[in-house]
């Protein structure tokens, strides 16, 4: 995940195991605050039961959200893929179709436009999902936080387009989005 954190994903569980400065605790029982133990690995989230068995193709994080990208035979014959986000915040899980996703964050300016107060500029950060997926023939940009304007409308609408007509010909299935 980073230069600190390794991710573990099972069949079951995905794990964060701290690695770097922060992955040493005093031992239990010690007598001597210097023995230092390794921290165990966290169960951040269960994955779900719909991507059982499926090969996972990527993991990302931004902020409190975690996506699981597996891909896996669908009935019919074929190879799907399912995006399995997470919200630690809400505890809970999702599955979007898709085979390749991005999380971003950026920067987002709005104005007041209350007629009774200046108009002030106010600047706030995104999180973003970006997912292709090749069975919806769809491109998506999704906002996973969105604050409000000062008028009550959001900064960032969700955006759909349709997938490149080449990939689509030639039956590609989408691996990365940036």
């Amino acid at each position: 995940l980073d230069d600190d954190v390794m991710v573990i994903v099972t069949a079951s569980e995905v794990f964060h195991w701290l690695t770097g400065a922060g992955a040493l605790a005093g031992g239990a029982g010690a007598e001597s605050t210097t023995e230092l133990v390794p921290v165990a690995p966290m169960v951040v989230f269960q994955r779900v039961a719909e991507c059982a068995g499926w090969t996972v193709v990527d993991y990302q994080t931004s902020g409190t959200w975690m996506a699981l990208v597996a891909v896996g035979a669908v009935a019919g014959g074929g190879v799907a893929g399912r995006v399995q986000l997470f919200s630690a915040q809400r505890n809970g899980s999702q599955v979007i179709d898709g085979e390749a996703v991005e999380m971003l964050e950026t920067s987002v300016t709005s104005s007041s436009s209350l007629p009774s107060a200046p108009a002030a500029a106010t600047t706030t950060t995104v999180r973003l999902l970006a997912i292709a997926s090749r069975r919806k023939q769809m491109f998506y940009v999704v906002p996973l936080e969105v604050p409000a304007a000062a008028t009550g409308n959001p900064l960032v609408a969700r955006v759909r387009r349709g997938l490149p007509r080449q990939l689509l010909e030639r039956q590609e299935m989408p691996v990365r989005v940036s």
